[in-house]
């Protein structure tokens, strides 16, 4: 029988984050837009991370579950590209989550616009989902610019660039990762170092002043121990 195809690819990389993985998954789940599917990623988790994603994968066909070798966070997100089917994709890290509509803004805003990437504002949250602030790139009243301003806003202080560095709150064209162009393994600050890149690729990108992404921000700030530093 034919593999059922998506339009996007959602990668969840996942390591040790028991305490904060149903919420994650769930939000995933009740989004207003449904043809995606769902890569859990775990690297190597010796909680029960592997449990509660199993648990979904039982009762939702779009969830696919892999487990591999500890390799880091890079490692995990290449993993994921390696196998995604989808013609877009979005990153979400397993201890944040989503407001409903997060996927369907973004998937129309990259269908409608002729764009390569779509980013989103986001909510800062404590882990008790308690706002701490909001970031709707307000340094700019721009919805579309090229990934060159992209990039030159990411250096602006004022704009808060860093949220426009990193991997989530996006959606990307798949084709922006062709040639083998991949998140570098064993880099302390991952996305920085893919991200110059990525959007000398982008002609055109998309911004949504609204906060579609709940961002954790946790006391324990490490997603992978090893090397990688989330927040």
């Amino acid at each position: 029988m034919k593999e059922k195809s998506y339009n996007v690819s959602i990668i969840v990389p996942i390591f040790n984050v028991e305490k904060w993985l149903t919420r994650c998954l769930n939000s995933i789940c009740k989004q207003t837009y449904g043809e995606f599917e769902v890569l859990l990623i775990d690297d190597g988790s010796i909680d029960n991370s592997g449990e509660i994603c199993q648990t979904f994968v039982s009762k939702d066909n779009r969830f696919k579950y892999y487990k591999k070798k500890n390799g880091g966070l890079s490692d995990t997100r290449n993993y994921g590209i390696n196998r995604a089917k989808g013609k877009y994709f979005i990153f979400v890290d397993s201890d944040d989550y989503l407001t409903p509509d997060y996927v369907e803004m973004l998937y129309s805003g990259i269908q409608k616009n002729n764009v390569d990437a779509v980013i989103c504002g986001i909510s800062r949250v404590d882990e008790d989902g308690k706002i701490l602030n909001n970031n709707c790139f307000n340094v700019t009243d721009k919805t579309f610019l090229s990934g060159k301003e992209i990039i030159e806003l990411s250096f602006d202080n004022k704009s808060d660039g860093g949220d426009l560095v990193c991997a989530w709150n996006k959606i990307y064209d798949r084709k922006l990762f062709d040639n083998n162009l991949r998140f570098e393994k064993g880099r302390y600050y991952e996305d920085g170092y893919i991200f110059p890149n990525l959007f000398l690729r982008v002609n055109k990108a998309m911004i949504i002043h609204r906060p579609l992404y709940n961002y954790v921000q946790r006391n324990n700030s490490i997603i992978h121990s090893s090397m990688n530093i989330k927040k």
